[in-house]
């Protein structure tokens, strides 16, 4: 509570110095602030036309973004790490290990998760030919409902050290 009292008085004390300093400045900032006000005012009382409202409505589309975002908050993202590591060990063949590590690595990140952030990330290394990729895009399509989520990168292209700084960044020098 007194973070918003200290919050107003500082606003006031700004547009006491700005009317000081800058009269004009400050009675443009007070009639785009009293027009808010007004326009806010009508909206809540229904004053505002209905054609407008209607125009506005179609414009953003509230409904339908409010229950798009219902059903997102609904949805509870669980990973069964055992019918994933299932799931993978049926199609990528030889890979039995890896799977029930990613399982696993999957369900303790999924615990943590953290919104607006990658689930994880994995850097499959081996020689060719073993079933890197492949076993990254069931991975991805058992996660995400298609391979086309699958960050891929052809290391093969990056086989000299100066190219991997195209993909990680250069290496901080220190010159003593």
């Amino acid at each position: 509570m007194g973070e918003i009292w200290l919050t107003r008085l500082f606003v006031v004390v700004l547009f006491v110095g700005l009317a000081k300093s800058a009269p004009v400045i400050a009675m443009i900032i007070v009639g785009i602030g009293v027009g808010v006000v007004i326009i806010r005012l009508f909206h809540e009382a229904g004053y505002l036309p209905g054609f407008l409202m209607d125009v506005l409505d179609r414009l953003t589309n509230k409904t339908a973004l409010e229950s798009k975002m219902k059903e997102r908050e609904a949805k509870i993202e669980v990973i069964d790490a055992e019918q994933l590591a299932v799931h993978i060990k049926s199609r990528v063949i030889g890979q039995d290990k890896v799977a029930d590590e990613v399982a696993a690595q999957l369900r303790r990140r999924l615990a943590a998760k953290r919104p607006g952030r990658p689930l994880a990330v994995f850097c499959f290394a081996g020689p060719p030919g073993v079933g890197k990729t492949y076993f990254a895009k069931v991975l991805a399509e058992q996660l995400f409902g298609h391979e086309k989520y699958l960050q891929f990168f052809d290391m093969s292209q990056y086989a000299q050290a100066y190219s991997a700084s195209s993909l990680f960044g250069a290496a901080l020098c220190r010159i003593e």
